[in-house]
């Protein structure tokens, strides 16, 4: 069960997720102009493969996050709705140390 703290971290993710395909799909022609970027599958909105992977790419800059391959495959983690649930659950195990930070 979520906890109210993790529900609000996730909407926060949320809309970061948003705004980083709002970015990305602005340009693209394949995808609907009515497409909810938030809860329609990438699918659904007309993402091809390789919008995917930038998209992830760049979640994976903009938070300093790794995201595993097993992840990144995941037919679950279809939309930015259901990616920001996963990455407010497991953001710590994912996140990366900064670049040029001493290690532990």
């Amino acid at each position: 069960m979520d906890m109210p703290g993790e529900r609000d971290e996730a909407r926060e993710i949320e809309d970061r997720l948003a705004a980083i395909l709002s970015q990305l799909t602005a340009a693209n022609e394949l995808v609907r102009d009515d497409a909810d970027l938030r809860h329609d599958s990438f699918g659904a909105i007309g993402l091809t493969s390789v919008d995917y992977l930038e998209f992830i790419l760049n979640v994976e800059a903009e938070l300093g996050i790794d995201v595993p391959d097993e992840a990144l495959m995941d037919p679950a983690l279809a939309s930015v709705r259901h990616w920001a649930d996963y990455l407010a659950r497991h953001r710590a195990e994912l996140s990366t140390p900064l670049a040029g930070a001493p290690a532990a």
